[in-house]
């Protein structure tokens, strides 16, 4: 299992931002040339996360199979997955339930 480089700081979250080549394209098509080393960026809450993950999707024009990044850490633990989509899942092994992002968020704050 991968690890974060590091936790979130106390309140906050680290979402994992990475790509990898998606191997039914062509050596010759981005989709199968495209190689992003993970980067881990800080973030408020549970909507930003969902927010950087499709900014970095869009920014790298990156295709379902490309990306492998989602990972959120808080300061203790993971705590869920960000799919390519936007959409937000309880950490583990495929299928987990998705989480309520709002709810999620709204109980973060209360423990800041």
């Amino acid at each position: 299992m991968r690890t974060a480089v590091r936790l979130a700081p106390k309140g906050m979250l680290i979402v994992e931002l990475s790509a990898d080549t998606n191997p039914d394209f062509g050596k010759d098509s981005w989709e199968g040339q495209v190689k992003i080393k993970p980067i881990y960026e800080t973030v408020r809450t549970m909507a930003d996360a969902s927010k950087a993950v499709r900014r970095f999707i869009e920014k790298n024009n990156l295709g379902g199979g490309n990306f492998t990044g989602g990972r959120v850490w808080d300061d203790r633990e993971e705590v869920a997955h960000v799919s390519y989509n936007g959409r937000v899942w309880e950490p583990g092994k495929y299928p987990t339930p998705e989480i309520d992002v709002g709810q999620f968020d709204r109980d973060m704050a209360s423990r800041r």
